[in-house]
């Protein structure tokens, strides 16, 4: 990925505005968000806007099947700003998965560990997470 960001930063410090296309959706405002981030980084001046679109309809004309294009023409003419509260909500449910998540791994792995029986002379340790190494490793 860090291709594509250095990519974005270095195309950006030529040009004048660009134009997001990500999926109407908000992992596709946050995922416009984080271009425009590295656009800003190659130039701060840039112009940035996004179409807004809802999907790609089918229509079907004399026993012909082709793709309506109304929408997408409209959204070319009247691009919007990109949607930074919806781009938060995505940040923000981030966070609490990776938090969530690690609490519960660390809960998982400290209830299970009480359950483990000795093999032999040696007792099984099970971790559904991270441990921190012991000193000796």
């Amino acid at each position: 990925m860090k291709g594509i960001y250095d990519n974005i930063v270095r195309e950006s410090r030529g040009a004048r505005g660009l134009f997001i296309w990500t999926d109407c959706d908000r992992e596709g405002e946050h995922i416009g968000s984080e271009i425009e981030r590295a656009a800003r980084k190659g130039n701060a001046q840039i112009q940035v806007k996004r179409a807004k679109f809802n999907n790609l309809e089918r229509a079907y004309v004399l026993g012909l099947y082709f793709v309506d294009c109304r929408h997408i023409i409209h959204a070319a003419q009247h691009p919007v700003l990109l949607d930074y509260r919806q781009a938060a909500a995505v940040n923000a449910r981030i966070e609490l998965d990776l938090r969530i998540g690690s609490a519960f791994t660390r809960f998982q792995t400290l209830t299970l560990q009480q359950r483990i029986v000795k093999i032999g002379e040696e007792k099984l340790i099970i971790s559904y997470g991270f441990l921190p190494k012991k000193e000796s490793d």
